[in-house]
């Protein structure tokens, strides 16, 4: 390369930076409308609580809210925006449902494609809750844990309750005893996978 040139590449490059760095200021800032915010659920008191789905009390917690796209298989879901969470794809915490195995060549587990329908008929195009656990945040897929809520209930015991999926425990999970529950009474009535 000639010198004039790499002179005009340097000089350009200088005039780029420097620039830039001179009218950082006047790019409009980021405002709180701009960015997420969390959101502060009340839950609705007329609905009637029953022993088989305890009501989740989202009250004075900071929860997310997202809608849900579609459902991958019965325990991992997409959500619209995924602006909350840094992630669009959720696990739901504290339960494994059988494996659908798409992407191998192996056969459906049995109740596989149940789980997947019935995490499907509750969630998908739907507003959720999203609750955080304090045990962990993300899995090793990258996925975001959470619990997911609608109208009150948490499909995460809902899905085990029906037996739909078994409990599948991270170290001191504050839902442990619920999800527990669940499983217990799914066998004791000899749901699903229990069968």
């Amino acid at each position: 390369m000639e010198a004039k040139t790499i002179v005009t590449i340097v000089l350009s490059l200088s005039i780029g930076f420097l620039g830039g760095y001179y009218l950082r200021d006047s790019y409009p800032k980021d405002t709180a409308a701009d960015k997420p915010s969390f959101v502060v659920y009340k839950p609705n008191r007329e609905t009637q609580e029953s022993a088989a789905y305890p009501r989740i009390n989202t009250a004075e917690k900071r929860v997310d809210e997202d809608y849900v796209e579609r459902v991958v298989d019965g325990d991992t879901l997409v959500l619209r925006n995924g602006i909350y969470v840094k992630t669009n794809r959720v696990r739901l915490l504290g339960l494994n449902t059988p494996e659908l195995n798409k992407n191998k060549k192996k056969e459906p587990e049995p109740y596989a494609a149940e789980a997947s329908k019935k995490l499907e008929d509750l969630v998908v195009g739907k507003k959720i809750i999203l609750e955080k656990d304090t045990s962990k945040e993300m899995d090793s897929f990258s996925r975001a844990l959470r619990y997911v809520i609608i109208d009150d209930r948490c499909v995460n015991v809902e899905i085990i309750m029906e037996g739909y999926g078994r409990a599948f425990m991270y170290k001191d999970l504050k839902r442990e005893k619920d999800i527990l529950d669940a499983e217990e009474e799914a066998k004791k009535s000899k749901k699903g996978i229990w069968k």
